[in-house]
């Protein structure tokens, strides 16, 4: 049997996504900012502020450009209102298209 140290399986490991890493996105944008409907849970306003940057991506760049997980440098800001009873967030991100 065959063994592989730990650092050379982490060295191939990171190669291999660096591969992915080049292959990801070939065509980007400036970076999205969207802001998601007041929520009573954290979980809940993400989502919406994700939503809603999708929906603004789609509108600006197309339905190519408007996934989420398939954009760079993600950040959701989160707070709550006055009252303290919601939360809203920001959903901020650069959209990215897969080769074609």
């Amino acid at each position: 049997m065959f063994r592989v140290p730990a650092a050379v399986a982490a060295a191939l490991a990171l190669c291999l996504m660096a591969d992915d890493a080049l292959a990801f996105g070939d065509t980007c944008h400036k970076d999205v900012a969207a802001r998601g409907a007041a929520e009573s849970s954290m979980s809940r306003a993400q989502a919406s502020a994700i939503a809603a940057w999708e929906k603004k991506v789609a509108a600006i760049h197309g339905r190519r450009f408007a996934n989420w997980w398939y954009s760079g440098e993600r950040l959701i800001e989160c707070s709550w209102n006055k009252a303290g009873s919601r939360f809203s967030c920001n959903a901020i991100a650069i959209p990215c298209g897969r080769r074609r």
